[in-house]
């Protein structure tokens, strides 16, 4: 084995993880590589009820309004992954 992949995700394990891969690559003398891992009830947007009657266009700009909330989300998610990775 000559790399450790360390997969974190800013819950209450990361460090954890981070603390047991330094550990086990200081006995191994190994590479140390870290993954940001984003799940995908992460960047979802909250469940949104489209039945009913809805105006004329309203849900063509409702699902747009998801998207970019969606796009935010990721945007988010990945900066805080590049502020756990520093």
């Amino acid at each position: 084995m000559t790399r450790i992949l360390g997969l974190i995700d800013g819950s209450a394990y990361a460090q954890s993880v981070c603390d047991h891969i330094a550990w086990i690559a200081a006995k191994t003398d190994v590479t140390v590589e870290l993954l940001h891992v984003i799940g995908r009830r992460d960047l979802s947007s909250e469940p949104v009820n489209l039945s009913g009657n809805i105006g004329l266009g309203a849900r063509t700009a409702l699902l747009q309004e998801l998207a970019e909330l969606d796009a935010q989300k990721a945007k988010v998610a990945q900066a805080r992954g590049r502020l756990l990775l520093d």
